[in-house]
This record gives structure tokens, C-alpha cells and sequence, in this order.
């Protein structure tokens, strides 16, 4: 960490950014692998983390303040200990290893059974973000799982993933619903729809309500 004196008082000249890539630099390999697969799939439960790193390893994490570790009930759910260590280790993984990652943690869900609510969701969101395609099964079920929560914004992309059928009234009705309630609009026009989005039935006219655009497209969160 750099310091520069000022005012009266001592300043960092480094970025937040830059801070934690300088931790983040001091972790081993073992230890860089379990950091990523949390930065892409957290909270990960900590028997699938026992096979991509020791015990005294994510140890030695929880220790460094790096995770943390939450008993509910009979399972141990592990995340990382800041959000903009995700951002981080997003940033670095390279394409590859990140689509290898999201997909064996995937056959890694299935292989276990389906435990959390919202398993569905989340293998969902980790197969198109890995592959731009999913299970179509668990696209509809991850898109009802998130419309029950209220978050439409996470369940649009589900949803325009799978309404790929002309014709198909209810997928039509069900993005639309999810459109008006995420960006303030009910539309199907391409100019404003995100890229790769389609409709059944192809454009539309957009008919715009009082908070239309307020928002922006973020599908991601």
C-alpha cells in the first residue's frame, strides 16, 4: 500500500481495487481456486468447496478474513467476505475457466440433489451465463422462482432465454409482465430490448408507463 502525506494526515494513493488485488496476489493456487468458484457460484456449500481446496486451506481463508462461513442449520454455507471481492475475481477469471467453473458446479448441484429453493435459479443463471443456453426445465422453473421473490430483473433474462416458441401466449404474457415490472415498460422492441433478447410473434409497438427508462437494463443484478 502507498501513502502520501496531506492536510494534516496520511492518504492512500492506491484504489480499492488495486488493494485487494494485492491480497488477493498472497493466496496460493488451492486457495485462488476456492475464491473463484465463490466469486462466480456463492454461497457454495462447504462440501463442495471441500473438493476444490483442503480444509486448512479455506481455514486459513476464514482466518484472513477473506470468507465467511455460515452454520443454517445442518448446512454450512460459504460466500466471500465483501462483495468487491467478487468483483475482483470476476474480472480475472479468464472466459474458459470460468464456463469449466459454473458447469461443474452445476453437475456438482444435480449430482447432490436439489436442497435450496432456489437451486433451480441459480443452476439456471450459471448454465446461460456459461454456455448463452440452458435446461429448459429448469429456465422456467428458475424464472417462477425469482417472479415469486418479486425479482424481475433477474428473471427476464431466464425468461426471454425461453421464449423462443412463436405462439406461445403465456411465455409472451409472462415476459411482458416481467419487462413492465424491471425497466418500467411493456415492450418488444429490439431497440430497447437487450441484445439477443426475442419475442414470439416478433416486434411490437412499446406502450411506456409513468417509470418507464428509469431504470437500466441490468440483468445481472
Amino acid at each position: 500500500m502507498n501513502w502520501k502525506p496531506g492536510r494534516g494526515c496520511w492518504h492512500t494513493v492506491n484504489t480499492p481495487t488495486e488493494l485487494i488485488e494485492q491480497r488477493l496476489a498472497a493466496v496460493g493456487p488451492a486457495s485462488r481456486t476456492a475464491l473463484e468458484l465463490l466469486a462466480l457460484c456463492a454461497p457454495v456449500p462447504l462440501a463442495d468447496l471441500d473438493e476444490t481446496a483442503p480444509l486448512e486451506v479455506l481455514a486459513s481463508l476464514e482466518a484472513a478474513g477473506l470468507i465467511t462461513v455460515v452454520q443454517d442449520g445442518r448446512r454450512t454455507r460459504v460466500s466471500l467476505a465483501h462483495p468487491l471481492y467478487g468483483e475482483v475475481l470476476r474480472a480475472k477469471v479468464p472466459a474458459l475457466r470460468s464456463r469449466s467453473v459454473l458447469l461443474r458446479q452445476t453437475q456438482r448441484t444435480l449430482a447432490r440433489g436439489r436442497r435450496r429453493a432456489d437451486d433451480a435459479l441459480r443452476m439456471a443463471v450459471w448454465q446461460l451465463t456459461a454456455t448463452g443456453r440452458a435446461d429448459a426445465a429448469l429456465l422456467r422453473e428458475g424464472a417462477a422462482t425469482a417472479l415469486r421473490a418479486y425479482d424481475y430483473c433477474q428473471a427476464l433474462p431466464l425468461l426471454t432465454t425461453d421464449c423462443r416458441a412463436p405462439g406461445d401466449a403465456d411465455a409472451d404474457a409472462r415476459c411482458s409482465g416481467a419487462w413492465s415490472h424491471c425497466c418500467g415498460v411493456r415492450c418488444r422492441d429490439p431497440e430497447i430490448a437487450p441484445p439477443g433478447a426475442t419475442w414470439p410473434g416478433g416486434t411490437l409497438t412499446c406502450v411506456f408507463s409513468e417509470s418507464s427508462l428509469k431504470l437500466p437494463w441490468s440483468p445481472w443484478g
